[in-house]
């Protein structure tokens, strides 16, 4: 999954991101993410999800299929934050070494 290719995040309400499906069988449904949570016993994300628009009248949260998706897209939005995360931090020590190394 691809952020801005395969989905994209947009304003929801208030400090919330909606998630809106740009490919694939779920095309144009926009959802966002509840809790997300670590589950230690069986190593894996747990994750509840809203419905907040979607071109199919018959599509819940229960699908299987629309939860793996999202559960695709839930760890796509994951790496990406992580990998911008670690980013900023050598930025962040890169600008300590060189103030230090002034002194």
């Amino acid at each position: 999954m691809n952020e801005n290719e395969d989905y994209e995040l947009i304003t929801g309400d208030g400090d919330y991101w909606n998630i809106r499906i740009k490919t694939g069988k779920f095309v144009e449904t926009v959802f966002s993410f509840g809790s997300v949570a670590l589950n230690s016993d069986n190593e894996s994300l747990n994750f509840s999800l809203d419905i907040v628009s979607t071109p199919d009248a018959d599509l819940t949260v229960d699908d299987i299929d629309f939860q793996r998706y999202c559960g695709d897209i839930l760890q796509s939005v994951l790496s990406h934050a992580l990998e911008h995360a670690e980013s900023h931090i050598d930025e962040t020590i890169d600008e300590v070494d060189t103030d230090e190394s002034q002194y």
